[in-house]
């Protein structure tokens, strides 16, 4: 089936899968598919009330809501309902629905029960045989988890008897080869040595005549000493300054 679109009033435009539309005793009514599961995995519907084009929360929560849940357990159990055409687009304030959670195949049949068959769109479908106990809105619940068989051990492996090791080919033994003889030396005969020729004695040489110095004349150092002592009293004189300051 097709989408809703709702315009609410707070500005926020939303659409929604139409579920199935009906007449009830209190007026129109239309069921919309809220696109999740509740905390149990069930599917949500959302019912609002149709006037005109504009969709009201249901206010009576005692006799219209319960002739409305009544209206929808009639329907999922093939009961003929008045069906009715619902608008493409509609306005709705921001609270336009109640919610109801279904079991899955309720709400299958809810939705496959939404067809206009004739010119009163009214719906002839039959109660199918396989409906007979009475419907329910309550959630169901869920479907216990299947415990997960053990596997079966695997079947341990026979250990792998060892096989003997081959044994080692015997290495015959390596015949001694015979060393090669030590080819003989034939004994070295001394030589005699070169008797040394007698050096012949030098002859004495005749000392040379020492010249001799002539007297060496006395240096006058007296420029010298006077030129010592007056740098002397320089330094004296410049030392004595520095102490006085």
């Amino acid at each position: 089936m097709g989408k809703i679109k709702i315009n609410m009033l707070s500005g926020t435009i939303i659409e929604k899968p139409l579920v199935t539309a009906f007449k009830g005793a209190n007026g129109d009514y239309i069921v919309f598919d809220n696109e999740m599961s509740g905390t149990m995995g069930l599917p949500i519907i959302l019912i609002s009330k149709l006037e005109g084009a504009h969709l009201t929360k249901i206010a009576d929560k005692s006799a219209e809501w319960d002739a409305t849940k009544e209206m929808l357990r009639q329907i999922i159990a093939g009961s003929p309902v008045e069906y009715i055409v619902a608008p493409l687009e509609v306005n709705a304030s921001d609270d336009f629905f109640t919610q109801l959670t279904l079991p899955i195949n309720s709400f299958d049949l809810l939705r496959s029960r939404y067809t206009l068959t004739n010119s009163n769109n009214i719906s002839t479908a039959a109660i199918p045989t396989e409906s007979n106990e009475p419907v329910t809105l309550s959630a169901a619940p869920e479907a216990a988890p299947v415990e997960s068989q053990p596997a079966a051990p695997a079947p341990e492996a026979a250990p792998a008897e060892p096989q003997p090791a081959a044994p080692a080919p015997e290495v015959a033994p390596a015949e001694p080869q015979p060393a090669a003889p030590t080819p003989e030396v034939a004994p070295v005969e001394p030589q005699q040595a070169a008797p040394t020729p007698e050096a012949a004695p030098a002859e004495p040489q005749p000392a040379a005549p020492t010249p001799e110095a002539a007297p060496a004349e006395p240096i006058n150092f007296t420029a010298d000493k006077e030129a010592f002592l007056k740098a002397c009293e320089n330094m004296f004189d410049a030392l004595v300054a520095k102490i006085n300051k």
